[in-house]
């Protein structure tokens, strides 16, 4: 019986790493980032990639998500501050950098009533500017 339980652990982990490299093309440490806060959140990976094409669901659970991606990644501090500097190197370093840092300095400038929904606000503001000027991920 352990044997199985093992079995269908390790292929589930699997299926999920699988799943992660053919929807998300992020850098590794962002890939480990996203699985942490996906776990933390509870939130649905589906979603998580719906987002990433600039599609977006009212009502969701993904509030709370980018709160604790930008953390991990140094981009906000635990009190809902956006470090700019980190946030615009890490766009220079994806590329497309003309375009990508006027829309995260843009984006930046969303402000929530919380950490949690100052976040979702610049990640959703930065997915639709990233899908509409047709750039990937």
């Amino acid at each position: 019986m352990n044997s199985i339980v093992l079995f269908v652990t390790i292929a589930a982990a699997v299926l999920v790493i699988v799943k992660a490299e053919d929807d998300h093309d992020h850098s590794e440490e962002l890939k480990q980032i996203e699985a942490a806060c996906e776990k933390e959140t509870g939130v649905d990976f589906d979603l998580i990639t719906k987002a990433e094409k600039g599609h977006f669901e009212e009502g969701n659970d993904l509030k709370c998500f980018p709160k604790c991606v930008f953390e991990k990644a140094k981009w906000m501090n635990a009190a809902g501050k956006i470090d700019e500097a980190a946030m615009i190197a890490a766009a220079e370093e994806k590329g497309d950098k003309d375009v990508r840092v006027p829309i995260v300095k843009k984006c930046m400038k969303k402000e929530g009533k919380d950490a949690c929904e100052t976040a979702y606000l610049v990640y959703r503001c930065y997915w639709e500017e990233i899908t509409a000027a047709g750039l990937k991920k």
